[in-house]
């Protein structure tokens, strides 16, 4: 008693000039019917990733546009995907000057900065990462800056978000405190702590010489 799906054929049978008959032909298309039944499935199926997958990526965009941070996205190769209007801001090279170009990385971070891509290339975000750049005027910039993978709706890694805290003052006011702690405020002379503290260094290298 089950219904299931035909194709058929017809021809008629002559007898002479006169139709006597006429022999139909079935071929079942059950087969033909579930396999254009999946098809179907499978290309809404894509197409609600794709539109998903599209209004997230538009949600990111509208995030890092908004952000007060610095933030880039890159492809696997480290150019400038994106770059929005804080890193404008903080950098002074608008986004025409920057997209398609690798991040301008002094080439003394330029090694740990190579290993955090490398690391969000397999997934691993990196986050924490100390680094100096240069802003358009060529003044120094004092970074900390975390690194995320960017993936597709497959989960394939292809590419990479850097969002940067500029700490330049921070950085400065340690280094004041330090050169305060360590002279005299009236002469600016290196004061005692300073002194132990050569000594100290001295010390430690005469043991490591005779240890050697």
């Amino acid at each position: 008693g089950t219904i299931f799906p035909v194709a058929y054929t017809s021809s008629p049978i002559f007898d002479g000039d006169r139709v006597t008959g006429t022999v139909v032909a079935f071929r079942d298309l059950t087969e033909q019917k579930r396999a254009e039944a999946d098809r179907a499935l499978l290309l809404t199926l894509e197409r609600r990733a794709r539109a998903e997958a599209e209004a997230a990526n538009e949600r990111l965009r509208a995030l890092i546009e908004a952000s007060p941070l610095p933030i880039s996205t890159l492809d696997l190769e480290g150019n400038v995907r994106t770059w929005n209007a804080a890193a404008e801001q903080t950098f002074g090279f608008s986004s025409d000057e920057v997209v398609g170009k690798p991040e301008n990385i002094p080439d003394d971070d330029r090694d740990s900065w190579t290993a955090s891509l490398q690391a969000a290339s397999q997934g691993e975000p990196v986050t924490g990462l100390e680094i100096r750049r240069r802003n358009k005027d060529g003044a120094s910039l004092d970074l900390i800056a975390s690194t995320a993978p960017l993936r597709d709706a497959a989960g394939q890694v292809t590419g990479f978000v850097t969002i940067s805290a500029d700490i330049t003052a921070r950085k400065r006011a340690e280094e004041a405190l330090a050169y305060q702690a360590m002279h005299d405020a009236l002469t600016g002379l290196p004061n005692r702590l300073l002194l132990h503290d050569r000594l100290e260094q001295a010390a430690r290298a005469a043991q490591r010489e005779m240890e050697g």
